[in-house]
């Protein structure tokens, strides 16, 4: 059962956590507008770089450089650009 002084180890810090819930539909989606926002802004997707480094490209491209927080937060900005 446990002590109630026992203390819970927080998870280590992910820039992605907030996507992968729901069976990874979130992440699906945010790869999905990833590929697209990618295709408008550069003619083609860049499928075998990971997803935070696609995200720093674009955020360059369309923001002049790479933004600060969770990704799910940063591809919702990119996305109402459009």
């Amino acid at each position: 059962k446990g002590t109630a002084n026992s203390t819970k180890v927080p998870p280590k810090h992910n820039p992605i956590s907030d996507t992968t819930g729901g069976g990874g539909t979130q992440l699906d989606t945010m790869y999905r507008n990833i590929k697209s926002l990618e295709t408008k802004t550069f003619g083609k997707t860049f499928d075998s770089d990971d997803i935070l480094t696609r995200l720093a490209r674009l955020e360059t491209k369309l923001l002049g450089k790479p933004q600060q927080g969770k990704a799910m937060r940063r591809l919702d900005a990119l996305l109402l650009m459009q």
